[in-house]
């Protein structure tokens, strides 16, 4: 699917709103659906930067850079987001939810 919004973007730059951030967090997760983990990492890096990302979209980006297996630079990538994600996690997270992100970053080293 970003192939084809990646095509008609470059037939016709102005044809559809991409710069919307929220169309890279939607594009994000339909590639971490279909298992594309470098591409969904990158549209995730691409909406953290451009909005104001919650910390469950920080979690995901983490998850998408660990799943790429890029090398050092992906782990990296993924260490900041785990830890982004648990900096801006609310005071009631689920416990549950909060171990896995700890379990997740301290994976990661």
């Amino acid at each position: 699917m970003q192939q084809a919004f990646e095509a008609l973007r470059r037939q016709k730059p102005d044809a559809l709103p991409l710069d919307k951030p929220e169309w890279n967090l939607v594009l994000a997760q339909g590639q971490m659906a279909s298992r594309r983990d470098s591409s969904a990492a990158a549209l995730f890096d691409d909406y953290t930067m451009h909005s104001a990302a919650t910390w469950d979209a920080y979690f995901a980006k983490g998850v998408a850079h660990a799943n790429a297996r890029a090398g050092r630079g992906s782990d990296t990538a993924a260490l900041r987001s785990y830890s982004d994600a648990l900096a801006l996690a609310p005071d009631g997270l689920d416990q549950n939810v909060r171990s896995r992100l700890l379990g997740y970053r301290g994976a990661i080293l």
